[in-house]
């Protein structure tokens, strides 16, 4: 599958990830983070713990995890530290 994924990292050390892929229904952006939920794609998307524990960690590090639609088409996921 031919694919293209573009990074950026701003002064306030806010890393994006955007993707031109399939992206996410809402109701997967919801539940993504919830361990073992396997979003419904006919079976090609195998279950996993990856945003999960990237979550936690993100999370202990004062950073949190957000997932946008990337138009037309895929998903920016955000990673951005928490003010305080």
């Amino acid at each position: 599958m031919d694919g293209h994924i573009s990074v950026q990292l701003t002064k306030n050390a806010t890393l994006k990830i955007l993707d031109i892929g399939t992206g996410l229904s809402e109701e997967d952006k919801k539940k993504v983070f919830d361990r073992f939920y396997r979003a419904d794609r006919s079976g090609k998307v195998e279950s996993s713990l990856d945003l999960p524990i990237s979550q936690c960690i993100a999370s202990a590090h004062g950073v949190y995890i957000e997932l946008h639609d990337n138009q037309p088409r895929g998903l920016i996921v955000v990673n951005r530290a928490v003010s305080s």
